[in-house]
């Protein structure tokens, strides 16, 4: 049985794999768009595999696995609508990601980060300074899932807090980078935010 359970699901993957390729090549007008496909193809083949068992922290899984697949292909299609300088759509498509962040209880800092390129990309400084400032005041619920009841079957390692920090001075140290938020200085709220910490 669990070798029939695997065939299956190793089938629908390739199957779903050529199908998805097919599709974001495209969409994307890309061969990047096999990338996609595969992401997807792994995905659903978990899932067809997933469809002859019963074990709930499998499908616990299938829903973790599948927030990392839609965060990628929504964040890349997002990318590329700014590359085309259409960034209504690419606000569209990170509010997406924000949406399932939140659905899929990834915490604060997950369900903020996909507007930092869209309010930098339109140069927006109030916009800018409200996504860094929630994500420096979220750094610390980057992993906020293993607290979710949706993943309670699933084991997750304990993250040392000296991490988070680092993450935080990472962060702080690219938003200090001039050529890339040139744009925020002199606005009185961000040198506070970024440069007094």
């Amino acid at each position: 049985m669990n070798n029939k359970r695997i065939i299956i699901g190793v089938t629908i993957g390739i199957i779903a794999a050529i199908l998805w390729s097919v599709v974001f090549i495209n969409v994307l007008n890309s061969m990047a768009g096999i990338g996609i496909g595969i992401c997807l193809g792994i995905s659903f083949g978990i899932s067809g595999s997933l469809i002859f068992s019963k074990k709930i922290k499998i499908y616990e899984n299938v829903i973790f696995s599948g927030f990392s697949t839609l965060n990628f292909v929504l964040s890349t299609m997002a990318g590329l609508a700014l590359r085309e300088n259409d960034i209504g759509y690419a606000r569209f498509l990170s509010g997406k990601v924000q949406a399932v962040a939140h659905t899929l209880e990834m915490g604060k800092y997950n369900e903020y980060s996909p507007m930092l390129d869209i309010v930098c990309a339109g140069k927006d400084v109030e916009g800018t300074y409200k996504v860094v400032k929630h994500l420096l005041d979220n750094v610390g619920t980057m992993y906020d899932f293993r607290k979710s009841g949706l993943y309670k079957h699933m084991k997750f390692r304990d993250i040392d807090e000296a991490i988070l920090d680092g993450v935080k001075e990472k962060l702080l140290e690219g938003f200090r980078k001039e050529e890339e938020f040139g744009y925020m200085a002199g606005y009185e709220p961000w040198e506070k935010l970024i440069f007094d910490r």
